[in-house]
């Protein structure tokens, strides 16, 4: 009896359990995916987009492979497409379905690099594996020439790997003098509080600063600074203590390499605040490389969600169950008035 009781109950709310579960159904904050590669010939040493699936549309995409940063923005919102899917459109769905590999069957996947002394080509695509081949979709940008007499080429297959959800993610601003960063990005999250990536593309060198970002070397100019993410965080949003002037830098030979953010104080003798640091290889030049400068932050959109606002699975629930109560102690009700 009380199944049926309720089963009529959930009939009479139809309406409502409608539009609770659209609601619960609705994507959260855009997301931050990294995409991982493997393949032949030259690797690319960084991919990164941001993707908002209720938009929907990528806010950003980047890869950095042979020195040059390409950006498939725009390609990754409007892809190419081929006869292998049918009813595939050139959209943003398209885009997202081809990097997670959901794009309908019977497809392999492949990403690719080329580049000479007049230009230079990185792209994403999907093909049947029966012949004749056909494309499903390809994501393609275009990139300037290599200073190199040889051509350079790289080709594979790729993963992806999700940014820790309720991170915030930014992008590192640079200018400055001598050889400027290609890239820089991290996520934070404040609410652990802990950086989960930290990293840096510099004269073709990646630096991954994450654990130096977690646990940044502190001077004496900021009084009670703990080496700790927040003092990392505070580095790097400009926000540790007053009378400091912030710099990166990169240094590069033959043996070693480094880079670092740091702040100091203007009056002498100088003071450092926090630094963060990482070291990397030497290069096979002979001539050294430097560059220094200043830097600011860019958010990428989906901020962390508030930690007192509930899952929407759960606020589902919670509010059917409330209405479910609430229309069983008003049947007996409505039968005792009509006796």
């Amino acid at each position: 009896m009380l199944f049926r009781r309720i089963a009529r109950i959930v009939a009479r709310l139809g309406p409502f359990v409608v539009v609770i579960a659209v609601a619960a159904g609705a994507r959260a904050a855009p997301m931050t995916y990294f995409v991982g590669f493997s393949g032949v010939g030259t690797l690319p040493a960084l991919g990164a987009f941001t993707y908002d699936a209720a938009a929907p549309g990528f806010s950003n995409f980047i890869v950095l492979w042979n020195g040059t940063l390409f950006d498939l923005t725009s390609a990754a919102n409007a892809p190419n497409i081929g006869g292998a899917c049918a009813g595939a459109a050139s959209s943003p769905e398209t885009g997202f379905a081809l990097m997670d590999h959901s794009m309908c069957g019977g497809l392999f996947s492949r990403w690719f690099g080329n580049q000479d002394v007049a230009s230079s080509t990185f792209g994403f695509y999907n093909e049947t594996l029966a012949l004749p081949a056909q494309t499903g979709a390809t994501i393609l940008a275009t990139g300037p020439g290599s200073n190199d007499p040889f051509s350079v080429f790289g080709a594979g297959e790729w993963t992806l790997t999700g940014a820790k959800p309720g991170a915030f993610n930014y992008v590192v601003n640079f200018s400055g003098v001598g050889t400027l960063p290609a890239l820089g990005i991290f996520s934070y999250d404040p609410s652990t509080p802990l950086f989960s990536n930290f990293v840096v593309s510099w004269n073709d060198t990646l630096f991954d600063l994450t654990s130096a970002a977690n646990a940044p070397n502190i001077g004496g100019a900021c009084a009670g600074a703990t080496s700790s993410p927040e003092t990392g965080f505070a580095l790097m949003d400009h926000s540790m203590c007053g009378g400091l002037f912030s710099r990166w830098f990169g240094n590069q030979d033959a043996a070693s390499s480094t880079f670092g953010f740091y702040n100091e104080t203007l009056a002498l003798p100088a003071q450092t605040g926090a630094t963060i640091l990482a070291t990397g290889p030497g290069s096979n030049d002979p001539f050294s490389f430097f560059g220094a400068g200043e830097w600011t932050l860019t958010e990428l959109p989906g901020g962390p969600v508030p930690p007192s606002a509930p899952e929407p699975s759960t606020a589902m629930l919670v509010l059917l169950a409330g209405l479910i109560i609430a229309a069983c102690r008003a049947i007996p009700t409505r039968r005792r008035l009509s006796s």
